[in-house]
């Protein structure tokens, strides 16, 4: 029904959320590493759009030295 359908929506709607706060951070944490060239990195979401993985790690372990 219609409360179903409203439930649903306001669901996908947090998880549009989190996953954009995510997306900012590491935008935040490539461009602070990452010096005169381009960085090459894939991000990726589990189901509940928390988990973060960086295909290139050098860029997470310069983030941890910073």
């Amino acid at each position: 029904g219609v409360p179903a359908q409203k439930q649903l929506a306001e669901q996908l709607a947090q998880q549009l959320i989190e996953m954009e706060a995510g997306l900012t951070k590491i935008e935040e944490m490539v461009q602070a590493t990452a010096s005169g060239g381009s960085v090459q990195f894939r991000v990726f979401y589990d189901a509940d759009g928390t988990q973060i993985d960086l295909a290139r790690s050098d860029i997470a372990a310069a983030a941890a030295e910073n």
